[in-house]
């Protein structure tokens, strides 16, 4: 039966598509088949959307009385889970150099969950491994706590600031 599981698998993927078409998503000449079929290009549009709406929702479900969470309130609330859990590291904005060694991160991930970071893993963050490695703990941790994330541990490592706020108020909606 690979014809049956080609036909679910269509099934499945038309749906997405029509799913998205209802979100108003731009998806000219997609049908399911492409992400069936995994037309890479096609497929990312789909996804990349996706995740900008996503993204978009979550830091929309922050506002405070239908005023829009700024990045700065953010930035507050992250130095605020570090501080909360008795560490000492802390950033001026989204660009700061010392986000790409994923210390801060998880430092606020303990701030929200004690226990949830075990610092015996956490790295200094010399060398390129290192910061990887706290990257994708954190990323690992977040999604742990029931956090949607889209961003990788080279998103982190590059300091990609659009996403590393993201990742930010994502944290941040789960405490909403």
């Amino acid at each position: 039966g690979n014809d049956m599981s080609r036909f679910k698998a269509l099934e499945n993927t038309n749906y997405c598509v029509a799913i998205g078409k209802a979100n108003h998503f731009s998806l000219v000449g997609i049908e399911g088949s492409d992400i069936t079929d995994g037309t890479k290009i096609l497929t990312l549009g789909l996804v990349w959307q996706l995740m900008r709406r996503n993204i978009n929702n979550t830091l929309s479900s922050l506002s405070v009385n239908g005023k829009e969470v700024s990045d700065q309130d953010i930035l507050k609330w992250a130095n605020s889970m570090v501080a909360k859990g008795g560490k000492s590291s802390s950033i001026r904005s989204f660009k700061d150099p010392s986000l790409s060694t994923g210390q801060f991160l998880l430092d606020v991930l303990h701030g929200m969950k004690p226990g949830y970071v075990d610092y015996d893993l956490v790295m200094s963050g010399n060398t390129e491994e290192e910061r990887y490695a706290n990257a994708k703990l954190a990323i690992s941790i977040a999604r742990k706590l029931g956090a949607l994330i889209w961003l990788v541990p080279e998103d982190i490592n590059e300091v990609r600031s659009r996403l590393i706020l993201t990742f930010v108020g994502s944290l941040m909606s789960l405490k909403a």
